[in-house]
Parts: structure tokens; C-alpha cells; sequence
């Protein structure tokens, strides 16, 4: 049987977020009574999967259980603004808003603790929805910490925006900085023809995608913008 085999690859980037106008997103983040959290945003939820992103990042910040942070209200009359859902932007956009006030809120919660401890705050850690003091015997729930915070009039909550650093792109040679960040891909195929009956005998995939951000020189912007691709043959 006569087979022929080919193998191409292809790879691609794209950028995150608005095309060459400002874009922003913001939260407001707090660590409640019995060591849950509350994020308030105005994410858009259409199924891609977002609000278990936020809650993860959430968790991951303040130090508190995924399962225990609770996504507000997302009415804009309500919540902060963090526009729509596409351009893969949400969990770049929003996510970098949720983390920023989900460290503020920890950080008023740790300055606290620390006080509380006579401990330096850089050596207190939270994690699992609880939070010590490195090398030391101080150890308590998430709950408990709130609750010793907020006995001393102090709220752990916090409030973030993130926005892009852009540019237009120029009229003339499109030349300009119009994404903060980018997903890069590529995809790799090989395929094997019965050429004696002309169908296929096997085929294999493979692909990946990656996201960076990268602050871009004009220059570097241009010589970026030609998208580019290979693509080989070949036989037994």
C-alpha cells in the first residue's frame, strides 16, 4: 500500500482586550465574618467559566477556600464597572482587578495580625482559610482574624481598577501599541494518505497557547505584525 505522509505547523498570536483604546476593570474585594470573601464586580457571566476564575484568584490573594468566596451582585448600577465579555479579556482584565483588591483587603487584614502578634507583617502568611506567623507558635482561622480586625475598627476590605497601558495605531503605517498583552499558539498536525485508495491512514495533533503580557517599542510593534506560518511535506 502506497502512503504519503505530511506534516505542517502553523503558529499565531493575538491581543488581549480593546483594540487601541483604554481599557479598564475594577472590584472591590473583603475578607467576612467567619473567613469567607466577598468579591464585587461587574464581570459578564456568559458560560466561559468566569466567575470560578475569580473566585479562585480571590482565594489564592486573601488566603481564604475557593468554595468560600462568594461572587456579588454584577449589576454596573450596583458594582464597578468591568465592561464586556470578549477579546479574551476578563480574566486578564478583571482577574488583575479582583487580584489588586483582594491584596488590599489581606494586606489591612495582615497589618492587623501583625500588630496584634508583635510580628513583622512580612512574616505572616494566609493560606487554606488561615493565617500565621512564620517561625512562631501563632496560628489561628481566617474567621478569627476578622473577627480581632474588625474588634478594632478596622474592616478588611479593599478596591482595585486595572487598566491597559495603549496606544492608538498610526493612520498611515499602523504602527502603535494597541494590546498590554498577547496569546501565542501553535499548532502542529501530521497526516498519512492511502494514495492507492486515496483515504486517510492516520493522523496526529498536537497545540498549545500561552499568554504574556509585553510592553512593545514602536519598532518591535511592526516588525511583530506579519503573521507568520511554515508548512513542510513529505513521503516515505
Amino acid at each position: 500500500m502506497a502512503r504519503k505522509r505530511g506534516r505542517g505547523m502553523a503558529a499565531c498570536w493575538y491581543g488581549i482586550a480593546r483594540t487601541a483604546v483604554i481599557d479598564r476593570a475594577a472590584a472591590w474585594a473583603e475578607i467576612d465574618d467567619g473567613g469567607s470573601a466577598k468579591v464585587v464586580t461587574g464581570v459578564t457571566e456568559i458560560g466561559e467559566g468566569i466567575l470560578t476564575v475569580l473566585a479562585q484568584i480571590a482565594a489564592h490573594e486573601m488566603g481564604v477556600k475557593p468554595e468560600h468566596v462568594v461572587i456579588g451582585d454584577n449589576d454596573t448600577a450596583r458594582a464597578p464597572e468591568a465592561s464586556h465579555a470578549g477579546a479574551s479579556r476578563q480574566t486578564y482584565m478583571i482577574g488583575n482587578a479582583v487580584a489588586l483588591a483582594s491584596r488590599e483587603a489581606r494586606k489591612r487584614l495582615v497589618e492587623v495580625m501583625a500588630d496584634v502578634w508583635d510580628v513583622e507583617a512580612e512574616t505572616i502568611r494566609t493560606g487554606n482559610g488561615e493565617i500565621w506567623a512564620e517561625n512562631t507558635n501563632h496560628r489561628i482561622t481566617m474567621g478569627e482574624a476578622v473577627h480581632t480586625c474588625k474588634s478594632r475598627g478596622v474592616v478588611p476590605v479593599g478596591s482595585a481598577s486595572f487598566g491597559t497601558d495603549t496606544t492608538g495605531l498610526d493612520p498611515v503605517d499602523g504602527s502603535g501599541r494597541p494590546w498590554q498583552a498577547y496569546v501565542f499558539g501553535a499548532q502542529v498536525a501530521e497526516v498519512e494518505v492511502d494514495t492507492d485508495h486515496w483515504r486517510g491512514a492516520g493522523a496526529r495533533h498536537l497545540g498549545g497557547a500561552r499568554c504574556r503580557p509585553r510592553r512593545q517599542s514602536r519598532r518591535a510593534w511592526k516588525a511583530r505584525s506579519k503573521a507568520a506560518s511554515c508548512r513542510r511535506w513529505g513521503r516515505d
